[in-house]
């Protein structure tokens, strides 16, 4: 595994070394500079490894996401990092900015008043002044820290880890026909609505939108309603009904059925508060760059999930289950938070300017959909006693618990701004230790199926357990190798 390790950290540094890579800060206190190393910046991630929790992960890696569908094909994982790589490549290659020191890409970190337009402006540059902003000023930090427990307990419900102790792969299973690329969905028209959806928040429409979403949030009647308690609460089979009208009305792109919503009970008492948000969603709907797409995407979404359990987990983790990080408080703090730390518009843009990069690369789109198709699938392959979704989400939820994203933001800063420039060390030791227990770490066999166990010499597999090879094996199946 730490192979592994060595080699994600190789592409990093041989990406990093770029020579027209964004020039470093200047230090602010030479004698206080310090080049960390990969185990003192994750050390989480280093110490599930070396528990072997990861094992599973890996294994599912090595068996369909490092494996072409023949012998000619690029593996899937490495055509996304193939794109992913040569678009920073691409980035590096532009001219560089105006009042950039001779010789060097991007214009001085400091002071911030002189940064370009985001729209003049290098995109490795903006890429470099994320991290500053993300890291440095510590803006990002506390963003990640609302993220991490999001994400983390959504796995946490998936993997059977929740309040209510039921595994939920049929989650997974959504996610992963939604990654199909078949005639109801393709990653394409996601790529479109992102693309569009940037555009559109760049904007005055797209700004009051997010206002007005914040206003929602903070409607005292509202968060009453969505509280889970008394009589007028949304219950769960109600938000599933109101989901199966808003999607057909957002899906025909129609403002009358979007402004019928309104007079439809419960939400007909929230014709107020709600009258903004409808308003905002009309223009959407009537924008063509943005209807086009949005129907594909929605058309994609009710064939992947015609249960809407997607819905149903929302409303469980947030309304039943009380989670805190769900909570219209942590969400209203969550978009406070991402308009602070964007207030230039620097972060939309730069998604909208990489999903238009990323979407001309149809073969790429292609990997990146088979990634997470394949990741998030509930099917158990040929010699897999589990699904990959099994194997793998757990995993996924052990990181996040511990931590790991925070982690890695401060492992790119490091390797963005260079051991020996900028405020290093920017990002706080870590004090939150991997969670203990977990699932049992599996083995992986040379041709890369993920197995619960390896016996040894003298021993043969049989189910999920070993026997001596002198003994008759009564179980058939099992997921043990040899």
């Amino acid at each position: 595994m730490k192979r592994w390790v060595s080699a994600v950290g190789f592409l990093m540094l041989s990406c990093g070394a770029e020579s027209a890579e964004a020039p470093r800060a200047v230090l602010r206190n030479p004698d206080a500079a310090q080049c960390k190393s990969f185990a003192q910046l994750m050390p989480n991630f280093l110490a599930l490894i070396d528990e072997g929790r990861t094992q599973n992960l890996a294994c599912v890696i090595k068996a369909h996401l490092l494996k072409g569908r023949t012998e000619s094909d690029t593996p899937p994982l490495n055509d996304v990092l193939r794109a992913l790589f040569g678009l920073l490549n691409a980035f590096a290659r532009k001219p560089s900015e105006l009042g950039a020191p001779l010789g060097q890409l991007c214009a001085p970190d400091e002071p911030q008043s002189a940064w370009p337009a985001v729209r003049q402006a290098n995109e490795l540059c903006e890429l470099r002044r994320a991290m500053y902003l993300l890291v440095h000023e510590g803006k990002g930090i506390d963003a990640v820290t609302l993220v991490d427990p999001q994400i983390s307990g959504a796995v946490s419900y998936i993997t059977g880890k929740g309040k209510d102790g039921t595994e939920h792969y049929e989650v997974a299973g959504v996610v992963s026909r939604m990654c199909s690329q078949n005639a109801q969905c393709q990653l394409s028209n996601g790529l479109d609505l992102l693309i569009s959806l940037s555009a559109y928040l760049e904007g005055a429409d797209g700004k009051k939108t997010l206002d007005d979403l914040r206003t929602l949030v903070k409607s005292p009647r509202i968060q009453a309603f969505f509280s889970s308690e008394g009589t007028d609460a949304l219950t769960e089979d109600g938000a599933v009904a109101l989901a199966r009208v808003l999607l057909p009305a957002l899906q025909n792109a129609s403002p009358t059925d979007l402004q019928n919503l309104l007079d439809q009970p419960p939400i007909n008492k929230f014709k107020t508060e709600l009258q903004p948000l409808v308003d905002d969603l009309k223009q959407v709907v009537m924008t063509p760059a943005l209807a086009g797409p949005l129907k594909k995407t929605i058309s994609c979404y009710v064939w992947a999930d015609a249960n809407l359990d997607l819905v149903r987990m929302a409303y469980r983790l947030g309304l039943r289950d009380r989670l805190p990080e769900f909570g219209f408080t942590r969400i209203e703090q969550l978009i406070e938070d991402l308009q602070s730390i964007d207030s230039r518009g620097a972060l939309v843009h730069l998604l909208g300017t990489v999903g238009s990069a990323l979407r001309a690369d149809e073969q790429a789109i292609d990997s990146a959909a088979s990634v997470c198709s394949t990741l998030f699938s509930t099917k158990s392959e040929d010699g897999q006693a589990k699904s990959n979704a099994q194997l793998a989400l757990p995993v996924v939820g052990d990181l996040f618990a511990a931590g790991v994203a925070s982690e890695a933001l401060c492992a790119i800063d490091t390797l963005v701004w260079g051991c020996a420039g900028g405020a290093q060390p920017a990002c706080m030791a870590t004090t939150r230790r991997p969670p203990s227990g977990g699932v049992v770490p599996a083995a992986c066999s040379n041709g890369g199926v993920a197995c619960c166990r390896h016996c040894a010499a003298g021993e043969q597999p049989c189910g999920d357990a070993c026997i001596s090879s002198d003994a008759t094996c009564a179980v058939s199946g099992g997921c043990a190798c040899p």
